[in-house]
């Protein structure tokens, strides 16, 4: 079981006829974000204004676009999605996550634990061919060195604008202690 909460995004469920729609972002708690709000999508076809998209979730049946938009400014640049959670310290965890580009878009996707980096992704939907979601699984572990613990994904989008990456299935689980060789053993986050 996942200690994150609503990992695949599956409530608040989208139900209009673009299967997709703009979320408060107190409908999503305990995400946050400093974007003014938050976007899912739901499978199985997205409409737009200018084009309908093939929507394939990595989990469940919806996913989070993370909008690169300020709130505090009409600018769009980047944007923020984090959620805080409960850890031990010195107990080993195991963080993951599905990501993927938005077709026809291109953006740079930064992932921090507790500040401290732990992904940068190159999210270019802009290539010839791309034509549908490719999502790609990304697991860290770690050791927790404080009682809460903050997962952020970090997007910014070349040029910049609205759209982003999108992310489906972050899950945040107890795993064991690897066995030390060499020295090598898990960072502390």
């Amino acid at each position: 079981m996942s200690l994150i909460v609503n990992g695949s995004f599956e409530t608040p469920v989208v139900n209009n006829a673009n299967n997709w729609g703009y979320i408060p972002r107190a409908q999503l708690l305990p995400w946050r974000t400093d974007a003014p709000v938050f976007e899912l999508w739901r499978d199985p076809v997205i409409h737009t204004t200018n084009t309908s998209i093939h929507c394939n979730s990595a989990a469940g049946k919806q996913n989070l676009e993370i909008l690169s938009k300020s709130a505090t400014t009409a600018q769009l640049v980047q944007a923020n999605v984090w959620q805080t959670v409960k850890t031990t310290p010195g107990k080993a965890y195991a963080f993951g996550f599905a990501h993927s580009p938005r077709i026809h878009q291109h953006s740079w996707l930064t992932v921090s634990i507790n500040g401290i980096t732990v992904g940068v992704f190159n999210e270019d939907g802009t290539v010839a061919g791309f034509k549908n979601f490719t999502w790609a699984k990304y697991i860290v572990k770690f050791i927790a060195a404080k009682t809460m613990t903050k997962f952020n994904f970090n997007d910014r989008r070349i040029p910049a604008g609205g759209a982003g990456t999108h992310i489906d299935a972050v899950n945040l689980a107890i795993t064991k202690l690897p066995k030390r060789f060499f020295g090598w053993s898990l960072p502390t986050y």
